[in-house]
């Protein structure tokens, strides 16, 4: 079972930020690829309504960044 941000350790956050963070970097390495894949089967098949795809990409990153602000966060205000 999860336990809420309040609830863990500080190094139990720290070993979360870097674990969400490698998972971030890995996701946006991948959507870059599958955006440059995108925007060469648009130009190459003239097929504009793919572009529709290309903010969904950006849309899938956007909970992880989320998870990693609210993680941060909470490891500044124990800092403090």
């Amino acid at each position: 079972m999860k336990k809420k941000l309040s609830e863990l350790t500080l190094e139990e956050l720290e070993k979360r930020e870097k674990t969400v963070r490698s998972i971030l970097i890995g996701g946006s390495i991948s959507m870059f690829v599958l955006l440059a894949v995108l925007v060469y089967l648009i130009f190459k098949t003239q097929l504009f309504v793919l572009v529709a795809v290309m903010p969904a990409l950006f849309v899938t990153i956007l909970p992880g960044v989320i998870i990693l602000i609210w993680i941060k966060a909470e490891i500044k205000s124990r800092n403090q």
